[in-house]
């Protein structure tokens, strides 16, 4: 198994992806119409981090030696837990730009 900074490939993929999630929207920070940008840029990065948690690419060089043989998936509450955890840093991250992005601030008259 190739590994990449001590981590596996699909890790540091989704590493990659929400760096330059992060790196796009600081390029935009200053552009008043770039609204879409930053939704545009969460949702492909959300997208992206749960296809390649639900999908991962497994070894296939492992031979079954009998048809009986049960299978098991081993990985499967460390999918899930990853899974979740980026689902809630996605809805963090959403409720974040709503709130201090997309919410006008209502400053009181000077007296």
């Amino acid at each position: 198994m190739a590994l990449i900074l001590g981590v596996g490939v699909g890790t540091f993929l989704i590493f990659l992806i929400w760096v330059a999630v992060v790196l796009i929207c600081s390029v935009f920070r200053n552009i008043v119409q770039a609204k879409a940008v930053y939704v545009l840029t969460f949702l492909v990065g959300g997208l992206l981090s749960i296809i390649l948690i639900m999908y991962p690419r497994e070894a296939t060089s492992q031979p079954q030696t009998s048809a009986y043989e049960k299978s098991y998936d081993h990985i499967a509450i460390g999918r899930g837990a990853l899974t979740i955890i980026s689902c809630v840093f996605l809805g963090l991250g959403a409720l974040s730009l709503l709130l201090f992005h997309f919410a006008k601030p209502v400053h009181s008259k000077p007296l």
